[in-house]
């Protein structure tokens, strides 16, 4: 079973989906998110939110997928988008109350690797004090002549523990890409998963795809890759506490 949400602009014709095995889940509760409408803007980003229970050991998960804002210089709204999902994300575990649930945060987060943004999905908060919106996201490099706002961005918190199931290989690693244009390659895909930061994680990442050598690799798309981004793949599984893997 799938589900799928486009982008709003009527122009785009890309979405995101989620894809559930009706034989391992049943689907608690769905949630489609469209950002522009939330935060009162013309951005055309979206989320979709899928909360599933495992028909074997009765554990919630929480899944998302999302595509949030591309642009380098507009951490903030970046931000502003990531914690809109994070309420929501809560608000469906209090409304539905559920405890001991795990989350799976999957999409195109248009960010680098140990960036402002990146950070604040890993501990939880905003580092104070902020640093200028264009440098937030780290797609965009400093420079001397950038006349790029910096202007204070409020703290942010959230109430998550998380981390990324290819986070053992991103600073070992340099092979760990999800796209390659025409200005170089970069890793902006990203599988977080975790849970409230007041409960223990009941979810571990068993094993990641490794995806092929750049070396190896010409612009995307091409004739080997018909998207302009490389899948990322990740396996999990419950803790001991548990008796089934996903």
């Amino acid at each position: 079973m799938g589900y799928y949400q486009k982008r709003t602009s009527p122009d785009l014709m890309d979405g995101i989906a989620v894809f559930v095995s009706n034989q391992r889940f049943n689907v608690a509760n769905i949630e489609y998110i469209k950002f522009g409408e939330v935060l009162k803007d013309d951005r055309h980003n979206v989320a979709i939110l899928v909360t599933l229970q495992c028909v074997i050991t009765k554990q919630f998960i929480v899944v998302s997928n999302t595509h949030l804002l591309w642009n380098p210089k507009r951490g903030d709204i970046k931000i502003n988008q990531l914690d809109v999902l994070f309420n929501r994300i809560e608000n469906i575990l209090k409304l539905r109350r559920i405890t001991h649930s795990s989350l799976i945060m999957t999409g195109d987060f248009n960010i680098s690797v140990n960036s402002y943004i990146y950070n604040y999905i890993i501990n939880g908060r905003t580092a104070k004090p902020s640093i200028p919106l264009h440098l937030m996201s780290g797609q965009k490099q400093s420079s001397t002549n950038d006349k790029s706002s910096s202007t204070q961005f409020p703290q942010k918190f959230h109430s998550f523990s998380l981390k990324s199931a290819y986070h053992p290989h991103h600073d070992k690693d340099g092979d760990f890409i999800s796209t390659y244009h025409h200005d170089g390659y970069s890793l902006v895909d990203f599988i977080f998963y975790g849970s409230l930061q007041s409960e223990q994680t009941l979810l571990e990442c068993v094993k990641v795809l490794k995806p092929p050598p750049i070396i190896s690799l010409s612009q995307l798309p091409n004739d080997r890759f018909p998207s302009d981004h490389l899948p990322q793949i990740a396996y999990f599984g419950f803790t001991s506490e548990t008796t089934s893997s996903l």
